[in-house]
């Protein structure tokens, strides 16, 4: 995109008066990540518990300078990687309809710690502009997962934009999800974001949860070994307690997972009413059961 197409593009999202473009930076770098310093996008299922990834106490550790969150995964890697790719074939496939402008981060106009980094903004053949996201994931969905939705539609709120769309390449298959604005999902959202960064700004952690993302983060916070006693009190009483009831229940679910898998006898999915629910995967040369 020429420089007078970005200062268009960028010129008719500030009109509407709802953000300010901050720039564009190379991925990783120190000024990268400051000017994506407050709430973004991908943070925003994380808070609505929506993330199988992270939990609320996990980002609330991050965006508290507790712990660090700089370190990129190998999906998160590929997906970067990938990313060129999935938007050069999302443009062929819609070359008559729109054109995708590279952008950058922006800024809302409401609170300077809205933070909105979309990969993309579309321009429709009517010219009117939209959000792209891309994303990359092994697991097949056949509807948009609330993450990506949610993520999408803060970005629309952020620019003041109306409608979005994910590409995504998904278990290796090209999918578009459109996501158009949903006012009472966004406020829903606002309230949620607007407690958690209160939570970030007065040092008050969520309450823990089961995720083991949280034990993971407490892990990484707590202090080394100090020889020692603590009398545990009701900590005790509700661990003893939660820990008879698991043991039922993993029972229970071996017992459920061993009847599945013995019905299945090697057939490689499995489905409940017409949605594929699990599949089975080799090691060792013999099945076992994941789920979709």
């Amino acid at each position: 995109m020429t420089i007078t197409e970005h200062m268009r593009i960028t010129d008719a999202i500030e009109s509407l008066g709802k953000a300010k473009f901050i720039g564009s930076f190379e991925s990783g770098s120190p000024e990268w990540h400051a000017a994506r310093a407050g709430i973004g996008g991908s943070d925003i299922g994380v808070i609505l518990g929506k993330s199988q990834y992270k939990s609320p106490y996990t980002l609330w550790a991050e965006k508290s300078n507790l712990i660090d969150n700089s370190d990129s995964t190998i999906p998160m890697r590929l997906g970067t990687a990938l990313e060129p790719a999935i938007r050069q074939f999302f443009m062929d496939e819609n070359e008559e309809w729109l054109i995708v402008h590279n952008t950058g981060t922006w800024q809302s106009t409401e609170s300077d710690w809205m933070k909105a980094n979309p990969d993309g903004i579309i321009e429709w053949a009517d010219g009117s502009l939209g959000v792209l996201e891309i994303k990359h994931s092994a697991q097949y969905v056949s509807e948009i997962p609330e993450s990506w939705k949610l993520q999408v539609l803060w970005y629309l709120m952020v620019l003041g934009l109306k409608r979005g769309v994910v590409c995504a390449v998904i278990g290796g298959r090209y999918t578009e999800f459109e996501v158009v604005w949903d006012e009472s999902l966004v406020q829903e959202m606002k309230t949620a974001v607007r407690a958690f960064y209160g939570s970030v700004q007065d040092g008050l952690a969520p309450d823990f949860d089961g995720a083991n993302s949280t034990y993971e983060t407490v892990r990484e916070l707590s202090e080394g070994l100090v020889d020692g006693e603590l009398d545990l009190g009701n900590f005790w009483v509700d661990l003893a307690a939660a820990k008879a009831i698991y043991e039922v229940a993993e029972q229970n679910f071996t017992k459920h997972k061993t009847a599945v898998l013995a019905f299945m006898n090697g057939t490689k999915y499995g489905n409940w009413q017409g949605e594929r629910v699990v599949a089975l995967q080799a090691r060792n040369g013999k099945p076992y059961i994941t789920f979709k």
